[in-house]
């Protein structure tokens, strides 16, 4: 039996989706993006929902892939495994984004998929306490899920101001 690594809450018109593995900061690995890919399911194709809101059990957001465990697999079977193999990515870039929009609460740790996953949403509320960090660029290992260039983009400035090179701080 495979355990829950997201966990679903239906409020009203409203879905909570949480990512459920506090005890790694939240890393995603396969089974992760696959539940995250089938919350995601089910917010697009019920009618009765309206929105998401995509939040994190524990003290921190998401520390990024579980790259351990989802690398080998990445290599296998190429990027379009972080789609999670549902009928919408979570992450907009691999495949059909969810057509609802989708609110993040992140706090703590958000660290590399997570910002992904920000970059995908329509609207991010951040905690005063979160860390935002693109670890991919001081690894040497370019962002598959956009990250970079996005983010960049998304924070309104040059792709040399947004991203530290060495350390991957986000400053925007």
């Amino acid at each position: 039996m495979t355990s829950r690594c997201v966990t679903t809450e239906r409020k009203g018109h409203l879905l909570l989706i949480g990512l459920d593995r506090p005890e790694k900061y939240n890393a995603v690995d396969i089974t992760t993006l696959e539940q995250l890919s089938e919350a995601y399911g089910e917010l697009g194709s019920d009618p009765e929902l309206r929105v998401g809101v995509l939040h994190a059990h524990g003290d921190h957001f998401c520390a990024g892939l579980d790259l351990a465990k989802v690398w080998p697999v990445l290599v296998e079977q190429g990027p379009e495994v972080l789609t999670g193999g549902g009928t919408y990515d979570p992450l907009g870039v691999w495949g059909e984004p969810v057509p609802k929009p989708v609110v993040m609460a992140v706090h703590g740790i958000a660290f590399t998929l997570a910002i992904e996953l920000a970059l995908a949403a329509d609207i991010v509320i951040a905690a005063e306490n979160v860390r935002f960090r693109q670890l991919e660029v001081g690894r040497g290992i370019l962002p598959f899920g956009g990250g970079y260039v996005s983010g960049a983009r998304t924070c309104g400035v040059g792709k040399r101001d947004a991203v530290h090179p060495q350390c991957g701080r986000i400053r925007c």
